[in-house]
């Protein structure tokens, strides 16, 4: 846990030496953190399920947006279900100010399937959005970009590939049942 909290504090950039933006976007994803911890600790065994990670990073916008979380039963292990956390808490913050959760209009659809019939196949995870873009589809490579592996590597998972247009935004990504299982 101390060393994604020290990765979040070396992480978190924000322009123009703005020291109040930083504490705002450096708590925030703490907060995130946080309720990822609360959530695997109540299970006793430091482990939870995918549904659950998405839907308590959605559960704020569930009840005024049109959202739908779908997908197999997958248990994700404590350090994997951190960073997976991370992920979607990027994704959602991102959408608020950008995309579909800034839209009440805006529709999110996330949803993970199997990539074989194999047991120990990969889980393909994907979030497509559509709504409002207030910014050019021009993707900033920061904090942001880093967690989601647009700039290399993801926190966790590989494949990230992440599509914006005019009317919305897909993100997927692969994750590996070796390195998220408890």
């Amino acid at each position: 846990l101390f060393p994604v909290i020290t990765a979040l504090v070396n992480m978190v950039d924000v322009h123009e030496n703005n020291v109040a933006r930083y504490k705002e976007t450096l708590v925030d994803r703490i907060r995130a953190l946080e309720a990822t911890h609360l959530l695997l600790s109540r299970n006793g065994n430091a482990s939870g399920m995918l549904h659950d990670l998405v839907v308590q990073e959605l559960q704020p916008y569930m009840g005024t947006r049109d959202i739908s979380v779908s997908g197999p039963s997958v248990v994700i292990s404590g350090g994997a279900a951190e960073s997976f956390a991370m992920i979607v808490h990027e994704l959602a913050t991102n959408s608020l100010k950008h995309g579909a959760l800034g839209d009440s209009k805006g529709r999110i659809e996330v949803n993970w399937t199997f990539a074989s019939k194999d047991a120990g196949s990969d889980i393909v995870f994907e979030w497509v959005e559509s709504g409002r873009r207030r910014t050019s589809k021009v993707v900033r490579h920061g904090f942001g970009s880093m967690i989601l592996g647009v700039d290399g590597a993801p926190l966790v998972g590989y494949s990230p590939k992440l599509e914006m247009s005019d009317h919305g935004l897909r993100y997927s990504l692969r994750l590996s049942r070796k390195e998220i299982g408890p």
